[in-house]
């Protein structure tokens, strides 16, 4: 969406009451798209009460609101924007404010599992069906490009959490860039309310030109940053680990995250790095010193510092001047077309089949988990459980942040990828090391597994980071939901290599 439509004054002032109190307010826990999706709210409710048209006293905004913890660092917020504008932001605005709160946290495992013990809000899967439902009333390319975009689904998901209050209790909403925006993104708009219609009558609710507005905002930023793609085109990076899933994995979605559609990210091991296998990558990434000078590289902290960032945007910059040819796949026959689908079909359902969501034994220390996790996989679980516990000696995959460790290895003791979930008997578990994690991620593939079999186990280690609705599935533990999502990654993942055969 072109900032224009926004007030230029209004917006500055208030991104500089944001930078000068980013911490003061508890604004580093928001995502990229959250924390934009705020900024566009306040420069509108702004707008609104500086033309004297604040919305009207509504009590049962108050009182869905008034109690929760977002309803106070709303109060705050509001408290800063008093001072700057010289105005008085009357408690509904507040109420408002704290609902847009509520949908833009980046809610944590803990959390999650804090507000409703082992499960997911039941709110954020009622949004993901709502989203979904609403992609699927726009032209089968729009769709297309939506369910593509992370940070459209990031977005849209952020703004239908209190949107979907509002229209289910009839609240009113005020959209300053209405007019604009039918002017501008005429057909775009006809098309959302169409999508409007259908959720209309699914739901029973009534959705007004105002909320179809915000919709439509959402879907043509989506859509001119998919136009922004054709233009500066994406490099193809390499991350590389001793194991090519988990470090790697995680650097991965790192990576894609800071840069999104500027790369293409895939993960790499150090054998694939000895035998060559990296072809159709422009630059690697590696967490160590690479010896291979026939490539060129960056070394860079597992945990991407802003001195890694820098690099790497630079370097970025300059590869996007050289023309760069086709993708390895491009370059292939057809019966070799035909074979790779087929062993990347197999990868998937090797990883679907055997997957397996149990409970751990009560009060388990680490190497006892170890073995738990080595246990449910197919083939020899004593050589298994060797291969998992060296890999963890060389130093833990631990994602705090996101509630979760990683077990993983490659082994000669299985033939096929597998992935399990490993939960406690209690909200946590008992030993110390992870007495703040709330699953085991456990994966293993074979120690010769081809490169489809890595992707598709990387694709889901770097899921777990980038995909909050992945983890609300998770949490919930159930086999059938986590299986269903699955699907859906792995299906978005084949269709993103057929449209480059």
């Amino acid at each position: 969406m072109r900032i224009w439509l926004l007030n230029q004054d209004i917006l500055q002032r208030v991104l500089q009451i944001f930078s000068l109190n980013r911490h003061e307010l508890n604004l580093d826990r928001f995502s990229q798209s959250s924390y934009i999706g705020l900024i566009l709210h306040l420069v509108i409710a702004i707008e609104r009460i500086l033309k004297n048209e604040s919305i009207s006293e509504n009590q049962d905004v108050l009182k869905l609101i008034q109690d929760d913890e977002s309803f106070k660092e709303a109060r705050m917020i509001g408290s800063e924007l008093e001072k700057e504008f010289d105005i008085e932001i009357p408690q509904v605005e507040t109420a408002f404010i704290a609902m847009h709160l509520q949908g833009s946290k980046v809610v944590s495992v803990k959390e999650s599992l804090d507000h409703q013990s082992s499960h997911p809000k039941a709110s954020s899967m009622k949004v993901q069906t709502f989203a979904d439902d609403l992609i699927d009333g726009y032209e089968t390319s729009i769709q297309m490009s939506l369910r593509h975009d992370e940070q459209f689904m990031q977005g849209i998901l952020t703004h239908l959490e209190p949107a979907l209050i509002r229209m289910e209790n009839s609240l009113p909403i005020y959209n300053p860039l209405l007019e604009p925006l039918k002017k501008q993104y005429g057909k775009l708009f006809e098309q959302s309310q169409s999508a409007a219609k259908r959720l209309e009558e699914k739901y029973h609710l009534s959705i007004s030109d105002e909320e179809v507005g915000f919709i439509t905002m959402h879907v043509g930023a989506s859509l001119e940053r998919d136009g922004l793609k054709t233009i500066r085109r994406p490099i193809h990076l390499g991350i590389v680990c001793a194991s090519g899933i988990g470090v790697s994995a995680l650097l991965a979605a790192r990576v894609q995250k800071q840069f999104q559609a500027l790369v293409h990210v895939r993960t790499l091991s150090v054998e694939d790095i000895r035998n060559h296998h990296y072809k159709g990558s422009e630059l690697l990434l590696s967490t160590f010193p690479l010896s291979d000078d026939s490539i060129e590289s960056i070394q860079v902290s597992p945990l991407l510092s802003e001195k890694d960032i820098e690099k790497i945007e630079k370097r970025i910059e300059e590869l996007q001047s050289i023309k760069k040819a086709e993708p390895e796949e491009s370059e292939l026959l057809y019966t070799e077309q035909l074979n790779m689908m087929i062993v990347l079909a197999k990868a998937q359902k090797d990883i679907l089949d055997h997957l397996k969501v149990v409970v751990a034994q009560k009060d388990s220390d680490p190497d006892s988990l170890i073995w738990q996790a080595a246990r449910q996989f197919e083939g020899n679980s004593s050589q298994i459980y060797e291969d998992l516990l060296r890999r963890e000696k060389m130093g833990s995959v631990i994602a705090e942040d996101y509630g979760f460790v990683m077990f993983h290895a490659a082994s000669s003791a299985t033939k096929a990828p597998q992935f399990i979930l490993l939960f406690p008997q209690e909200e946590t578990f008992f030993a110390r090391e992870y007495s703040s994690l709330h699953f085991i991620a456990a994966a293993i593939i074979p120690l010769e597994a081809n490169k489809y079999e890595r992707e598709n186990m990387s694709l889901i280690s770097s899921s777990l980071i980038e995909e909050e609705t992945f983890l609300h599935s998770i949490i919930s533990r159930d086999k059938k939901r986590i299986y269903d999502h699955l699907v859906r990654l792995f299906r978005r993942y084949l269709e993103e290599r057929l449209r480059k055969i």
